[in-house]
């Protein structure tokens, strides 16, 4: 049975899920994640890390992208690669310096 926490989790990773490509992946800070399910799982994970309180559509060097907020300060930075359908890639920023500039704006 799962608790609160994990059914919240498995929501949220199944709402990812439904816009992500079946050969979705995400490039992040030092790392990469291939495959929708795994990808899925991987941003759920970085809602409940970083909770946040903001979740705001942005242009990113002229791409889509998302920008997670927390108490008025940018926690991650979502640039997303659209295919025909579905999230193609994700590229994820949430290394405090590479976020400066976004928070210098606020």
């Amino acid at each position: 049975m799962l608790d609160g926490s994990d059914a919240a989790a498995s929501f949220v990773a199944g709402a990812f899920a439904r816009v992500l490509s079946p050969g979705a992946s995400i490039i992040g800070d030092g790392y990469e994640i291939t495959g929708r399910d795994a990808c899925a799982t991987h941003l759920a994970t970085l809602f409940a890390i970083e909770q946040p309180d903001s979740v705001r559509s942005e242009r990113v060097n002229g791409e889509p992208g998302v920008a997670l907020r927390r108490e008025g300060q940018v926690r991650a930075v979502l640039v997303l690669a659209m295919g025909t359908s579905f999230v193609e890639r994700v590229w994820i920023i949430t290394d405090p310096g590479k976020l400066r500039a976004w928070n210098f704006s606020n």
